[in-house]
């Protein structure tokens, strides 16, 4: 009988920590309350987190439809994983998930904004090059052509000279030669008409190579300039909270893509239900979101481990 009681005491302690007993009301029966007293199998994760979407400044440009949703993807990283309901939407839910902007989202507007802008410069640029390229190599062409026509003329135009030179020494009695003369002269005309033609065209052509210079010189002087912007603001390496969890409340400050808010979500759900930071770059639950797969997230074997811990699972 003693070993009995010590039993029973001792599971009447041990069996504290898990179970617990409260009253339900089942249904009123001839004026009566029919009250079931039903026993809960009770872990600190028994219970889904309920949360609800409270501010979302409109200057993300993200419709609030769309945020709820995002923040429910979040959550699913750690129920998938965990097979288990932790956290819940209800409209009326008391931790709070605001999207917050500051000077850190500002900042990071900026930044895509420069990036956006130096990428476009960087495409201009390349047009540039291919047209400047193709510029070049049509001049070259037509200078080649230019230079052996020119040489081609200035043959033609020494073996008319020396035809006239014969024909002023001569007595200037044959009319066949003095057409052919004619002929040849009416021809070299043309011949020089033509290379004019072609002087003026390589000129423009020049020119044109010339402004595709000037423009391309005036281009990269301002991709030069917006990069050491972009460096003097944005090269350092940069450490901010994009996200904050505190008394139930989720503040987010800060993402690029929706990737990027997904993860910084579930990184805060973590801390929600009382996950500290692991010290694995690609957890979820690592102090820095750099490391970590945005595009599919999955948690490491540290913030399973870490959760089981909060929820008490063996």
């Amino acid at each position: 009988m003693k070993a009995l009681k010590i039993l029973i005491i001792l599971l009447a302690i041990t069996g504290s920590t898990v179970w617990s007993f409260q009253k339900k009301v089942v249904e009123v029966k001839n004026g009566k309350l029919s009250i079931e007293v039903e026993n809960i199998f009770s872990t600190p994760c028994s219970q889904p987190i309920e949360y609800s979407i409270g501010n979302v400044d409109e200057r993300f440009g993200m419709a609030r439809e769309d945020f709820q949703k995002i923040v429910m993807d979040s959550e699913k990283i750690w129920e998938n994983a965990m097979g288990m309901n932790i956290f819940e939407y209800n409209p009326d839910g008391l931790v709070k998930v605001n999207l917050i902007y500051d000077e850190r989202q500002a900042s990071s507007d900026e930044s895509l904004k420069l990036e956006k802008e130096l990428a476009a410069l960087n495409s201009s640029a390349n047009v540039l090059n291919k047209n400047y390229d193709d510029l070049k190599i049509s001049y070259e062409k037509k200078s080649k052509e230019y230079e052996e026509n020119l040489a081609q003329y200035e043959k033609n135009l020494k073996k008319y000279n020396n035809k006239v030179d014969d024909w002023n020494k001569s007595d200037k009695s044959s009319q066949s030669e003095y057409e052919e003369l004619k002929d040849d002269k009416k021809d070299l005309e043309e011949e020089y008409k033509k290379l004019d033609k072609e002087r003026k065209d390589l000129n423009s052509q020049s020119e044109k190579i010339n402004g595709a210079v000037k423009k391309e010189n005036k281009l990269v002087n301002n991709y030069n300039s917006k990069v050491n912007t972009y460096k003097d603001k944005y090269g350092a390496t940069r450490e901010f909270e994009k996200g904050v969890y505190s008394a139930d409340i989720i503040n987010i400050y800060q993402y690029q893509t929706e990737e990027d808010l997904r993860l910084t979500l579930s990184h805060e759900f973590g801390h929600a239900r009382g996950i500290d930071h692991v010290e694995n770059p690609l957890s979820l639950m690592y102090y820095l979101m750099a490391d970590q797969d945005m595009d599919n997230p999955t948690l490491t074997n540290e913030d399973i481990r870490e959760m089981k811990n909060v929820c008490e699972i063996l």
